[in-house]
């Protein structure tokens, strides 16, 4: 009896198991046109204004469906270069899941040191619901106990223009106080 309740006990051989959970993000290169020179491109590659994602996000929820709201997980390093996305889910016409652990942990797993969250409101203008302003600060909140930078949440819209939570509630992207 007192063998084969040591056997059950011991620690179990994970040798020949063979999981691996792994990420993908997409990576995209968005050319625009230098304003000084016409014929020559450059690559955004560095988020230092909203609107500097409008061509990234019109690349991204180009290949979505414009029926659906999506919401989007922008990859950044520690200089704010954009290194890639990640569709986190897709939901409804007016609405769309938002897991905050499944984003933290893509974030960390993706290796960014910076997030910037985005959704698209398909049926609706850019502004942000009160759904949109308490997931702003809860991610906020978590980014910081992840050590990670919630840089902006945007909302996009293909014709109605873009929001940023950010400028329209900084109070939202304060760290929270720890006592």
């Amino acid at each position: 009896m007192i063998d084969a309740m040591k056997k059950r006990s011991s620690p179990r051989d994970y040798t020949s198991t063979h999981t691996v959970y792994a990420l993908r993000l997409r990576t995209l290169t968005v050319k625009l046109r230098d304003s000084d020179s016409p014929t020559e491109d450059k690559t955004l590659d560095t988020f230092g204004h909203p609107w500097d994602m409008w061509t990234v996000l019109e690349t991204v929820y180009g290949t979505l469906d414009d029926e659906q709201e999506h919401l989007v997980l922008l990859i950044l390093n520690g200089a704010h270069d954009l290194r890639g996305y990640k569709v986190m889910s897709s939901g409804r016409r007016d609405s769309v899941t938002v897991e905050r652990r499944a984003v933290i942990r893509a974030a960390i797993l993706l290796g960014a040191t910076g997030i910037i969250l985005a959704h698209n409101h398909p049926t609706g203008p850019a502004s942000p619901s009160e759904s949109d302003l308490l997931i702003t600060r809860e991610l906020v909140w978590a980014c910081t106990a992840a050590d990670l930078e919630m840089v902006d949440h945007l909302i996009w819209t293909r014709d109605r223009g873009m929001c940023s939570i950010r400028r329209e509630r900084p109070d939202l992207f304060e760290p929270p106080k720890l006592t």
